[in-house]
């Protein structure tokens, strides 16, 4: 990816609705908000691997999470995608973690901490709270 897509600085790249198929070149870690919503993404392959702030990957074609950050320090929404499971998301959400209207048959691979809320509704398959709690510390409410 090209120095001059990114639109600001490490503080906050927004590469949103730009019509990428992939993400090639991105810097190792980022101080803020990584944007990558709305594009043609089938995953996340060359992503940074440390977001401090907000990760958008909503709105693309991931069918998975291959590359997403390790942890994101705020919100991580991966919702309207083509998720049948959440392999390989990050392990650690600051804020909140959206995961819904994909096509999640399983929750395998889902974080291991979610500080905010889950949000997981409109998915092939209805989770539980308690599915969920067994698998993931949530500090906020599960919303399914």
């Amino acid at each position: 990816m090209r120095q001059e897509m990114f639109n600001g600085s490490l503080e906050t790249i927004d590469l949103s609705h730009k019509n990428l198929k992939a993400l090639n070149g991105c810097p190792e870690s980022v101080e803020g908000d990584f944007l990558c919503n709305s594009n043609s993404l089938i995953n996340l392959k060359g992503n940074p691997r440390n977001i401090k702030g907000n990760f958008y990957c909503h709105r693309n074609r991931l069918t998975s999470l291959e590359g997403a950050p390790e942890k994101v320090g705020r919100v991580f929404h991966c919702d309207h995608n083509q998720l049948t499971s959440l392999e390989g998301s990050p392990r650690i959400i600051g804020g909140d973690f959206y995961c819904s209207k994909n096509e999640l048959i399983s929750l395998n691979g889902s974080p291991k901490e979610v500080g905010g809320n889950f949000i997981c509704w409109g998915n092939y398959r209805n989770f539980s709270e308690n599915e969920i709690r067994a698998i993931c510390k949530v500090k906020g409410k599960i919303i399914t």
